[in-house]
């Protein structure tokens, strides 16, 4: 499997107050992999001309000491200081995307990045290889927790979509299984025709029983675009067991993130099934 997850610690050198990190973090992979590999970083900026879907995707700035399983929502506003360790996550779905990025990284311990307007030195990498994911068996409900602001796109809607309707959800991490995770590369129209259908199916076999979501102030992203998105938990049912597996897909997306803006630190997601 395809798959690297990268934790990068940084220390803040003065106190301060910073906003939401998503977009900064995305700027800043991105530069440091132009230092490496400028034609690759030209590719990330247009990735779905390259890969369909960006081959990344980032999880923002939280404290260090806080592990993810355990965090509630990731912070729109972050008030840092210098005696604490902050952390962030970049996941990787492309082997040459990994390979290139992995001889940068370590060179880069010890630098000293700016996020809003606050001074950081990197102190740590760990990369991680993820091997496996757990495939859950006789599920008949599954819970998320949208960590991150988080929203959908869909062909026959002009604007984006606030709510976590079961066939978006899925059809989101499937769109990122079929793409990175089949060891046969499929065509954009057989893709789209598969997605089609799943999408119908998970209608009809995938209803809410519970939820508790929040739309958040508009997100700058820079560039004068600003972008909404909703967190909170949710929770569904299998009315046909006959999509389990599909279901169970899902998995994935709490490593490549779901839905739009990915890269920026959006759909941050934990999933558990029950």
């Amino acid at each position: 499997m395809n798959l690297w997850t990268v934790k990068v610690r940084i220390i803040p050198e003065q106190k301060g107050k910073i906003s939401y990190t998503g977009h900064l973090l995305r700027a800043l992979f991105l530069s440091m992999v132009s230092r490496k590999n400028p034609n690759l970083a030209k590719k990330l900026h247009s990735p779905r001309k390259h890969w369909g879907l960006a081959p990344y995707a980032i999880r923002s700035l939280k404290q260090a000491s806080i592990k993810r399983s355990k965090l509630k929502y990731y912070p729109l506003e972050l008030d840092v200081d210098e005696s604490i360790e902050y952390e962030f996550e970049i996941s990787i779905f492309d082997k040459y995307v990994y390979e290139s990025v992995i001889e940068l990284l370590p060179l880069t311990v010890g630098e000293v990045i700016r996020l809003s307007g606050i001074d950081f030195q990197i102190t740590r990498i760990d990369i991680e290889k993820i091997r496996d994911i757990p495939n859950p068996r006789n599920v008949e409900k599954f819970s998320i927790i949208f960590q991150s602001p988080t929203y959908f796109r869909a062909r026959d809607r002009p604007r984006h979509i606030l709510l976590p309707l079961p066939e978006l959800v899925v059809c989101s991490a499937y769109r990122i299984w079929l793409i990175f995770f089949q060891e046969k590369k499929l065509s954009n129209d057989a893709i789209k025709t598969m997605i089609d259908t799943l999408k119908q199916r998970i209608a009809n076999s995938v209803i809410i029983t519970k939820h508790r979501i929040e739309t958040i102030r508009p997100i700058d992203i820079g560039q004068k675009r600003r972008v909404i998105g909703f967190v909170g938990t949710t929770t569904y049912l299998l009315e046909n067991r006959e999509i389990e597996e599909t279901i169970s897909i899902l998995k994935i997306a709490e490593y490549t993130n779901i839905g739009g803006n990915r890269t920026g630190g959006f759909g941050a997601i934990q999933i558990s099934f029950k």
